[in-house]
């Protein structure tokens, strides 16, 4: 743990959006979700500073999936305002896509249908700037 958060303030001094979403994946294997969740927020920010908007699209959707679990959680880093989130529903549908679901499955499962499904990954892609299932399932990582 100690080597991730010195890790972090190191990405966090030299501006390096790359290395914080590093970081935010050794947080999540030790457990550290809330510090992921940060990590993913400043990278967010960082990217979009930098104009590249799909870059901090994305990691503010990996931090979207984990704010899921510490709603109304607030800390310095974790400005909502600054980030490009999905809604909650797109983040279940996603959730669910990157499980290995057919958009079928996901319908029966949150009580909707098909259609609905399927313009809920439309717009997920279109917010991340991925073109499918495969790249999403590299954004997000695995369910």
């Amino acid at each position: 743990m100690t080597a991730a958060y010195a890790a972090h303030a190191t990405a966090l001094a030299h501006a390096s959006p790359t290395v914080l979403e590093a970081v935010a994946t050794d947080f999540l294997r030790l457990g550290a979700t809330l510090y992921a969740e940060e990590a993913l927020a400043s990278a967010a920010r960082l990217h979009r500073t930098r104009g590249n908007v799909r870059a901090a699209s994305q990691a503010s959707a990996r931090q979207a999936l984990l704010m899921r679990d510490f709603d109304g959680v607030s800390t310095p880093a974790l400005r909502v305002e600054d980030l490009t989130h999905l809604t909650r529903r797109q983040v279940e549908v996603a959730r669910l896509a990157t499980s290995g679901l057919t958009n079928q499955q996901i319908a029966e499962r949150l009580h909707t249908s098909k259609r609905t499904v399927d313009n809920h990954l439309h717009a997920i892609y279109g917010v991340l700037g991925v073109t499918g299932r495969d790249e999403l399932r590299t954004v997000l990582g695995p369910a």
